[in-house]
């Protein structure tokens, strides 16, 4: 039988495209969301923008992982690679968020921010789940 080896993971492209994605984000939300959100406004345009992206942010990872053919048991660590590089990225748009935004109110760096951490945290459980991979010392129904 000849010697298999399993395709390399490929967490450089995986990485380069979470950069991608974050200039991406940054540029969509800077092109369409309504600045001058004050902390008193209502919730209606972020829960639309976590309604509406991250549904397609979810498709477009499992997506680009069937595409890439990452092995279902290493997608947990795949949404790691795709999501941990822009969160690095995004330290840089908490900390210049109102040269980068101007004209913004004082709520929208806080909307900003909750709309990446929960989109990093829903995006990673999500592919996780899809993965249906059990994890390591969870339990398997068996009695001791």
């Amino acid at each position: 039988m000849a010697n298999v080896r399993a395709p390399a993971f490929p967490f450089p492209l995986l990485a380069s495209v979470s950069v991608l994605a974050w200039v991406g984000f940054a540029l969509v939300f800077r092109l369409l969301w309504a600045p001058g959100t004050e902390p008193g406004d209502g919730m209606g345009p972020w829960l639309l923008w976590m309604g509406i992206g991250m549904p397609i942010f979810v498709a477009v990872g499992a997506l680009l992982l069937r595409t890439l053919r990452v092995p279902a048991a290493s997608w947990p660590l795949a949404a790691i690679a795709l999501t941990a590089p822009a969160l690095c990225c995004d330290v840089l748009t908490f900390t210049w968020f109102e040269a980068w935004y101007p004209g913004g109110g004082s709520a929208d760096d806080r909307r900003y921010a909750a709309l990446i951490v929960g989109g990093v945290g829903i995006l990673q459980l999500a592919l996780v789940a899809l993965s249906r991979t059990p994890f390591a010392g969870a339990p398997t129904g068996e009695a001791s």
